[in-house]
């Protein structure tokens, strides 16, 4: 099996499934540095993330057909169980968002729109055990953008099994990531 003839078979994969498409792109840059990471040229973070870039991997958790399905689907519920809340709520403590592996923020950009008319009653804690990840999250998602109120807490995962306070909602991205006890 050729590079050739892998090359031509993803290209027929993506003629008959294009939705796939952006995750075909990244295995792709994956399979044509393989050599590079196998000889320790590069490693397998510097081809996923050039010069400490997401435009490899964003385009796997947002704006595809896919990644967007869930993340509305994500949106949907988060929001019915939040209306819910707030009626229920006989007083005005604000109601506690965690999201664990939030990456690049695929499903946190989906959230942050719908959930910005609640932005003053919502604490919103973005994490990833990644700390390029959370760094990113803060860059685009940080106080300072369109979404303060809603974001109001970057943490790593180590810090927030240290402060485990009690939430109200819990968002896992990637969960086939967590052990099973």
């Amino acid at each position: 099996l050729t590079l050739k003839k892998i090359e031509e078979l993803k290209d027929n994969f993506l003629n008959r499934f294009p939705l796939f498409e952006p995750h075909i792109h990244l295995l792709w840059v994956c399979i044509t540095h393989l050599v590079d990471i196998i000889t320790e040229k590069k490693t397998a973070v510097e081809v996923i993330f050039p010069n400490m870039s997401m435009e490899l991997v964003e385009p796997v958790y947002r704006n595809n057909l896919l990644a967007d399905y869930y993340n509305d689907v994500t949106c949907e519920v988060l929001t019915a169980y939040l209306k819910n809340r707030f009626k229920l709520s006989t007083n005005k403590e604000k109601i506690t968002v965690l999201e664990l592996g939030a990456g690049t923020g695929g499903t946190s950009s989906a959230l942050f729109r719908t959930l910005k008319p609640h932005a003053t009653d919502i604490h919103y804690i973005y994490t990833d055990v990644s700390s390029g990840f959370v760094q990113y999250g803060k860059s685009k998602y940080g106080m300072s953008k369109a979404f303060e109120g809603v974001c109001q807490e970057l943490l790593d995962a180590i810090s927030v099994r240290k402060v485990s306070p009690s939430y109200d909602a819990m968002l896992v991205d990637e969960a086939q990531d967590l052990p099973v006890p």
